[in-house]
């Protein structure tokens, strides 16, 4: 492996451009290690004149561009996984902040893993000014993370980095309009082999911080309160 042959690749979907979306881009390329790429899916109808919107904005060799006229996130995640070409993936979305050590800790974390397929962490709630709200913490081992899946979603999809070769092997995303990563953890985690982790000792460094908005929150705080019953 040369020192320019990339490690991971970044997985992020967007179909419109603006701040938030370059928030976005910029905590994917600020990060302490420098071999990753990253792969935006631009899909929708405005897929040309985000992908100039982005170009203009952007020089980095790192970034690459995908498009697709069909506006559907399943649809534009497996493109993305197609045109991935690394061991590794990272998840992001258009709206998220990830962290400087994200991508170093969570490779890090599987090479010395073998065994682990899927890691991903906690995360702050934030506001569009970006203040955080909340922390979500959720479940770290691979049997509560499983065990979970029946009545919850434990894994925060924008946080993960997941190795390739795995989601491949089981199809892909094959979710509805409202559940593309749900489905593929409940898929994932009928299989033995597949193991789930978060990697809670690096919570802060690791942390993807999701804007949302205040509905959101007090929905989190809801399903805490169904949870304590």
């Amino acid at each position: 492996m040369t020192d320019d042959e990339a490690l991971v690749s970044w997985l992020l979907c967007t179909n419109k451009a603006g701040p938030l979306l370059f928030r976005a881009i910029d905590s994917c390329l600020n990060q302490s290690i420098m071999n990753f790429t990253l792969l935006i899916v631009v899909n929708g109808s405005d897929q040309l004149s985000v992908m100039r919107t982005i170009e203009s904005e952007y020089s980095d060799p790192r970034i690459q561009l995908v498009s697709t006229s069909i506006n559907f996130l399943n649809f534009s995640l497996n493109l993305g996984l197609h045109h991935c070409n690394t061991e590794f993936v990272a998840r992001m979305d258009a709206d998220d902040v990830a962290g400087y050590y994200r991508l170093e800790k969570q490779v890090q974390f599987l090479n010395e893993n073998p065994r682990i397929s899927v890691v991903g962490s906690n995360y702050y709630i934030i506001d569009a000014e970006g203040s955080v709200l909340d922390l979500v913490e959720l479940p770290t081992s691979n049997s509560k993370i499983k065990s979970s899946l029946y009545y919850s979603n434990p894994i925060c999809h924008p946080s993960i980095m997941f190795r390739r070769d795995v989601f491949l092997k089981n199809g892909g995303y094959l979710g509805g309009l409202h559940s593309e990563d749900y489905e593929m953890w409940v898929r994932l985690s009928l299989d033995p082999s597949i193991v789930f982790a978060k990697n809670h000792s690096q919570v802060i460094r690791l942390l993807v911080v999701r804007l949302e908005e205040l509905e959101w929150h007090t929905l989190i705080w809801r399903q805490r309160s169904l949870k304590a019953f």
